[in-house]
């Protein structure tokens, strides 16, 4: 495997089988080189420390889509392992499912269901998948519009952690 590739959704994940008509799933495969990382570590490496640029898309977005009806988070949070429980709240995101192979967070609003995943394939080797399913039209027409920009941000937020954790 390289270091950063498309792939697809893993079979062992539990988000196999959600995938919409009006939706959007996508994966991203890497390696690391600290073979005992859980995906909540690997979750938290992602999402806990993102470019300053992701960063500032983001705030812009949340405040473009708050006023229609999706879900933004008010202010970047301190994401830690140990916040992580199953049926928890973490900023816009829920712990839907922790084990030792997979962490699902998910987020919910009236135009869209998001969840995040993260597979441990095997040791120092991970999936991170991103589904999307739409619940109403204005939800559809903004996923089409976002798709690109959501490639561009997790490949740059993948790499950017892989960069911090691989050093």
């Amino acid at each position: 495997m390289k270091t950063l590739a498309s792939s697809e959704l893993p079979t062992q994940s539990a988000l196999v089988g959600r995938l919409k008509k009006r939706g959007f799933c996508d994966a991203l495969s890497f390696e690391i080189s600290d073979q005992q990382r859980s995906p909540s570590q690997v979750y938290v490496d992602v999402f806990g420390h993102l470019p300053h640029i992701v960063e500032t898309l983001m705030a812009l977005r949340n405040r473009l889509v708050a006023p229609i009806g999706f879900a933004a988070s008010a202010e970047k949070m301190t994401l830690r392992v140990e916040d992580l429980r199953q049926g928890q709240g973490i900023g816009l995101h829920q712990v839907e499912l922790l084990s030792e192979t997979e962490i699902i967070c998910t987020s919910e609003d009236k135009h869209m269901q998001v969840s995040l995943s993260v597979v441990k394939l095997a040791p120092g080797q991970f999936t991170l998948s991103t589904l999307v399913n739409t619940r109403t039209w204005i939800g559809y027409a903004y996923l089409l519009a976002i798709i690109p920009f959501h490639k561009l941000i997790a490949a740059a937020s993948i790499r950017a952690m892989l960069k911090r954790v691989n050093t």
